[in-house]
Parts: C-alpha cells; sequence; structure tokens
C-alpha cells in the first residue's frame, strides 16, 4: 500500500482509502502529493488533510503557489540533510 503520492509506482490502493473503511477520526496523509492529486484526495474524503515535506521545503511560499495555480519548484535531494543551508533558504519564491 502507498500513501497515495506522485513519487510512489504502486498503483493499487493506497493506504489512506483502506484506512478510511475502518476509522471514522481525522486522517493526514503525506507522500508527493501536488495540488491537484491532493485536491482529488480531499474530494474523495480519503483524507481529511494533506502534510506537505519536500515541496515545502523547496517552496517557502507553497499556500500562495497553490492559490494562484503557479508552478512549484523542484526539489533538490541532495541537499536534504546536508548540514549547510543550501536546499533550505535558497529556494525563490513568486
Amino acid at each position: 500500500m502507498s500513501g497515495g503520492g506522485e513519487q510512489s509506482s504502486y498503483q493499487g490502493e493506497s493506504i489512506t482509502e483502506k484506512l478510511r473503511e475502518f476509522f471514522n477520526g481525522p486522517i493526514i496523509s503525506a507522500g508527493g502529493y501536488n495540488r491537484e492529486s491532493e485536491n482529488q484526495t480531499i474530494e474523495k474524503d480519503t483524507a481529511d488533510l494533506i502534510a506537505y515535506g519536500r515541496f515545502a521545503i523547496s517552496n517557502p511560499d507553497l499556500a500562495e503557489r497553490f492559490a494562484q495555480k503557479a508552478e512549484l519548484n523542484p526539489y533538490d535531494r541532495s541537499t536534504f540533510y546536508g548540514g549547510t543551508a543550501k536546499g533550505y533558504t535558497d529556494y525563490p519564491t513568486l
């Protein structure tokens, strides 16, 4: 099973879809979502909230980008946990 994000190559049922079958509380899902897949997941009532990690790092203005339907900055995995500011404070904003 997968969280449902774009980075997954799994083509079956997402874990959040399965979880919703027997859990009626709030569900937060994460894992490679973009604006479109987030909206689909919320509309299908598969999850109540989507958490962002990689795209939140590479888009310090993520909420504004979603509001404006703007392109997202790609993230650079090679800078994750690198010990410097590169990749954490140098991504451009709108």
